[in-house]
């Protein structure tokens, strides 16, 4: 898709994505908190806003 100002093509995304991610665990077991840190940029057919970060935590129980 075009945008205002720019007439090179840009990949666009709609809707739902999936983003495969791969994880190193620690060696040893118990808890640990796992964060999560995606960097993104929204447009729509008028402009793109500026980049954001979203960073999401989640606490995890590592057993062997």
């Amino acid at each position: 898709r075009t945008f205002a100002g720019d007439p090179k093509p840009a990949a666009v995304y709609e809707g739902t994505i999936k983003i495969p991610i791969s994880l190193t665990l620690p060696k040893t077991t118990g808890a640990a908190t796992i964060k999560l840190t995606v960097h993104y940029q929204q447009c729509n057919d008028q402009t793109c806003f500026p980049p954001e970060t979203v960073t999401s935590t989640a606490k995890v129980q590592l057993t062997k």
